[in-house]
């Protein structure tokens, strides 16, 4: 049996090498997980596969907050919300990166804090500029908190892309939008999707536009 996950991310010549396995032995199985709405890398959707997909009609990692954010950029067949209602969606909003790095310092080391969140429970998404977020953190009042594009990191707050992210999740996401012009629905809807119970938006005043 093969198992392949985010196929919608896969190339046609990816395939090459699953054909080659499957021919190895008889009756090999595989499935395949996809979405095309977070084909972000390649937009080919012939999948090796002839059989009718089995759609998955119900959303178990979000909230229903977070879902109803997500979903209206999301395209395809209903998908139910979650009942467990959690808490809304959050805006911080400040006219500049800097002020916006000491937000999320302060706000996240208030979770930590007052809150008794583990660090590796919480992550900050980038979608925009990286490099210019990833040195603002660096002059937080907290440099040991962060962790810049690292595996599984433990008591530490991941700091990744939003494309890096893609299949991934943690529990409490502020995706901070350093670029208004780097949005589109697709990735809106990966990086909102990416948080379980939690979800904050950071960036300037044009984040304000953005529907939940």
């Amino acid at each position: 049996m093969i198992l392949i996950d985010e196929g919608q991310d896969f190339k046609p010549e990816f395939w090459l090498a699953i054909d080659m396995l499957c021919e190895q032995q008889d009756g090999t199985k595989l499935y395949v997980f996809q979405d095309s709405n977070q084909a972000i890398y390649t937009n080919n959707q012939d999948l090796p596969i002839n059989c009718e997909p089995l759609v998955l009609f119900d959303n178990c990692r979000n909230t229903k907050y977070i879902h109803n954010s997500a979903y209206q950029y999301y395209e395809g067949v209903d998908v139910e919300p979650p009942d467990i209602e959690g808490e809304p969606v959050e805006f911080v909003i400040k006219n500049s990166l800097k002020l916006q790095a000491k937000e999320i310092d302060k706000s996240i080391s208030r979770l930590i804090v007052s809150e008794g969140i583990s660090p590796e429970d919480i992550a900050v998404i980038v979608m925009g500029d990286y490099s210019v977020a990833k040195s603002l953190l660096e002059l937080s009042t907290h440099k040991d908190l962060w962790a810049f594009k690292a595996f599984s990191p433990k008591n530490k707050v991941l700091v990744e892309t939003a494309k890096r992210f893609k299949g991934l999740e943690a529990k409490i996401i502020f995706l901070w939008i350093t670029d208004f012009d780097s949005m589109n629905e697709k990735l809106l809807y990966i990086s909102i999707s990416r948080a379980r119970f939690r979800l904050w938006f950071v960036g300037d005043y044009f984040i304000q536009h953005i529907e939940i």
